[in-house]
């Protein structure tokens, strides 16, 4: 889509010039130099990425996919001890997964992405601003289980993902990478793509709400390090959060992935077979039917007839030789 050819070539430009900014400055460049530079280097960014806009997808894909296999790869960095080279095997396999899902699903992914995202920054903005609000209106700090007035933004996005935010992004990422496969033609019900999109949060919120008792497994038995809950009594937050994460995307996701233009695309496999047909002027040809030749006689040689054909062929057995007209069929091969 246009839209996300737009805001990702924004990105791209907002990350550089941040770059650009930094080392300017850390050059002690004068401010003329520093805003040149940094031109000149938003500039170039946004031309490459727009001209060549599908190789930046390739890159991307392969990032996201690798941070993804990454952060879900402890146990493949323990297989590699005793088989070497295993982990960069899972690392390639997951941006190989990541390439595929960016450039041959890239509308049904931003479709799928949308609810996630959306449902996750209207969780913060609003457990930030209920905490703020109450903190102003009774001077307290503390409204569990919304998250303490005192967290900045960033704060309270960092504890609705949990004591582990690797694991919790990379989390995220594949369910949001088999919701789409799962969607991706609309040939399986919907629910299931569903549920494995919001399946994470839910996952995030059930690990917070076990947390407080594995206080209790201080021994040779012990909980996981991510499974610990802080001093504090931010995993409440988590877990408030997470469920009503959870509850705002599934919502958002049932309506976003029933929607047939969202999905019938460019974007999806079933397109992405057809494409090479659509360049070649071939998508509206009737079956058994392929037109041959330059001009505008409307000649075509049918390996099969059309249906067309057939009740054309049909209808003028029934007159007399003299009668009967050449039809689209037999003209093509130079018959009557």
């Amino acid at each position: 889509p246009k839209f996300w050819k737009a805001l990702f070539t924004g990105a791209v430009a907002l990350v550089v010039g941040c770059v650009a900014v930094y080392e300017s400055g850390q050059q002690e460049l004068p401010l003329i130099s520093q805003t040149s530079v940094v031109a000149q280097a938003v500039g170039i960014a946004m031309l490459a990425t727009w001209s060549g806009f599908e190789g930046t997808q390739v890159v991307l894909g392969a990032m996201m996919g690798y941070i993804g296999a990454f952060g879900f790869g402890g146990w493949a960095r323990f297989l590699d001890e005793h088989l070497p080279g295993f982990a960069v095997l899972w690392y390639s396999v997951g941006a190989s997964f990541g390439i595929l899902v960016v450039t041959k699903l890239r509308r049904p992914l931003l479709a799928a992405v949308a609810p996630l995202l959306g449902g996750f920054l209207l969780t913060v903005g609003v457990g930030t601003l209920a905490s703020h609000g109450l903190a102003f209106f009774t001077d307290q700090d503390d409204f569990t289980p919304l998250p303490l007035s005192s967290m900045s933004l960033a704060a309270v996005a960092g504890a609705l993902l949990g004591e582990d935010r690797t694991v919790a992004l990379a989390g995220n990422g594949l369910c949001i990478g088999l919701g789409v496969l799962l969607q991706a033609n609309q040939t399986r019900p919907r629910p299931l793509a569903v549920f494995c999109l919001v399946s994470c949060a839910v996952l995030t919120a059930a690990a917070a709400a076990m947390g407080p008792e594995c206080r209790h497994f201080d021994g040779p038995v012990h909980c996981p390090a991510w499974m610990k809950v802080p001093n504090d009594d931010t995993w409440q937050w988590t877990v408030l959060g997470c469920g009503t994460w959870a509850v705002i995307t599934a919502s958002s996701a049932w309506r976003q992935l029933g929607l047939p233009e969202g999905w019938e695309s460019e974007g999806s496999l079933k397109s992405s077979m057809v494409l090479p047909f659509t360049t070649a002027g071939l998508t509206s040809v009737p079956f058994g039917a392929v037109p041959c030749g330059g001009g505008g006689g409307g000649q075509q040689y049918s390996a099969l007839p059309s249906q067309a054909s057939v009740d054309a062929g049909s209808a003028q057995q029934n007159l007399t030789p003299s009668q009967r007209r050449m039809n689209p069929w037999s003209s093509s091969l130079g018959g009557s």
